[in-house]
């Protein structure tokens, strides 16, 4: 980050809410947000990788439609787009048939209740988008399975029931077995879904962290171990924590708060850097700051792993 540029992408109304981001195979950026003013869902395409040039277009007007958007590139190099239709109360995908994404395919993946807040998208090793999502009406953790690049067709599958579901993060590990790290609300708990197939009919569930009032907020990546790594807020200490397993199925694993200097650790993400070693950005509330944690190892602990 010594050097860097910003672009004003869109400006016409409140835009930018939910916004979630993607590469393609080209390395060009790839931006899906929630239009606020008109009640869109849009997308940027960029036309370099420093997004100089760039192509807006409304996926979905119809309604308010938009919130909560999860953004993956598809093995044929299209973008797919999960997202919440707050006028039907559905979880939806947008699917580009081509690169100007001008006429895509939307489908209502679930529409059994309200469905579809806090998405998340990965691609898995079939090729087929899987979405973890909360269905509101029940208070369950969900996931949906698509059948083709559309997701005009998937299997919806209710992984975990009863207060639980806000904040998902997916992953697809080389197993191909998804893991989806969760906020258990009504426990106040970190959780982790193992899938049990790839397609994540059924998984296993495991609390990873339950030391107070903590979970909100969870990001996960693959570490350069293959296993995931999870960050999250401790809400009970107002800290950041990272939770490393040690294994792919996590029955061990690592917490750490590698920050605990005033309220901070609202609103992760983590990724993997070049150097095999988490980053992990988050909002320092104490002073309204955007910090970034570059971790000095896998476990982003005080002390060596």
């Amino acid at each position: 980050c010594n050097t860097s540029s910003q672009q004003i992408l869109d400006s016409e109304g409140d835009v930018g809410w939910s916004s979630a981001i993607a590469i393609t195979a080209d390395g060009l950026p790839v931006i899906s947000y929630f239009d606020n003013t008109r009640r869109d869902l849009k997308l940027a395409l960029c036309a370099d990788p420093r997004c100089d040039g760039f192509d807006l277009v409304t996926l979905d007007g119809q309604g308010q439609a938009g919130q909560h958007t999860s953004l993956a590139i598809g093995v044929d190099g299209r973008p797919v787009i999960a997202y919440y239709d707050k006028t039907r109360g559905d979880l939806k995908v947008a699917y580009c048939r081509d690169a100007t994404c001008e006429a895509p395919v939307l489908s209502v993946v679930d529409g059994a209740g309200d469905v579809g807040w806090y998405t998340s998208m990965a691609i898995g090793q079939d090729g087929r988008a899987i979405i973890a999502y909360f269905d509101t009406t029940r208070r369950d953790l969900k996931v949906a399975h698509c059948r083709d690049p559309a997701c005009t067709r998937a299997r919806v599958s209710v992984l975990d029931t009863g207060g639980v579901g806000l904040g998902t993060a997916i992953v697809v590990p080389d197993d191909g077995l998804p893991v989806i790290a969760y906020w258990d609300f009504l426990n106040d708990d970190l959780k982790l879904a193992r899938c049990l197939d790839p397609g994540c009919g059924s998984a296993e569930l495991k609390v990873i962290d339950a030391a107070g009032s903590v979970g909100s907020n969870a990001a996960m990546a693959l570490g350069a171990d293959g296993n995931p790594v999870m960050s999250y807020h401790d809400h009970t200490n107002s800290t950041l924590k990272v939770a490393h397993c040690l294994d792919p199925a996590c029955e061990s694993v690592r917490i750490s708060s590698p920050d605990a200097q005033g309220s901070v650790g609202w609103h992760t993400d983590i990724t993997i850097g070049s150097d095999g070693l988490p980053i992990v950005s988050y909002y320092d509330e104490t002073n309204g700051d955007l910090k970034l944690l570059h971790c000095g190892n896998p476990s982003c602990s005080t002390t060596l792993d």
